[in-house]
């Protein structure tokens, strides 16, 4: 129940992460009008801002077409520890978009800086205080990425939350692969 509260509040916040991206773009044009702004960083900073957030909620959402590229490069996100630290920077992001100078919705980068720290920080909590909550999800995350075949070459079977202990290691080495036997 909580895993499931927790993937609805990332997903909203990936909403309002991505509306603050669009929104830091649209005031650039503003921006742009001003000696003392830097357009060029705000631009990449809403950029990356805008790229995380559709990260974020594809990951959430579970879309299938991305469930592989997501588990091989930011496998950080199956577990709750690094969900965290990606909210907390995504929140840093939003502060830096913010400049009150500016006219319109400029406070939108703010609420979204406030809002994704709120969750980043409630993430931390949870892990702090229920431990096995994470090892939890990160061991359900494990037998996901099994199922998509993310983690092929690594013995993960029965290392998911039903309890069975992962198999015990091999002396199997890379070189080993086709001796035939040792001939050393």
């Amino acid at each position: 129940r909580l895993t499931k509260c927790m993937r609805l509040t990332n997903m909203l916040n990936a909403v309002l992460l991505g509306a603050s991206g669009v929104i830091s773009f649209t005031l650039l044009g503003q921006c742009a009008d001003q000696s003392d702004c830097g357009t060029s960083s705000m631009a990449v900073l809403a950029f990356y801002t805008l790229l995380f957030a559709v990260l974020l909620l594809l990951f959430e959402m579970r879309v299938n077409s991305t469930r592989g590229w997501i588990s091989k490069n930011c496998g950080f996100m199956y577990s709750n520890r690094g969900k965290a630290i990606l909210l907390l920077f995504l929140a840093t992001l939003c502060f830096s978009t913010m400049d009150s100078g500016l006219t319109g919705l400029w406070w939108m980068p703010l609420l979204a800086g406030i809002v994704t720290t709120i969750n980043g920080l409630f993430v931390c909590i949870t892990v702090y205080l229920h431990p096995s909550f994470d090892a939890y999800t990160t061991a359900y995350a494990t037998e996901e990425m099994d199922g998509i075949g993310a983690t092929a070459g690594r013995e993960t079977a029965g290392a998911g939350f039903n309890g069975a202990a992962p198999p015990p290691a091999s002396n199997y080495a890379f070189g080993d692969a086709g001796a035939g036997g040792s001939e050393y």
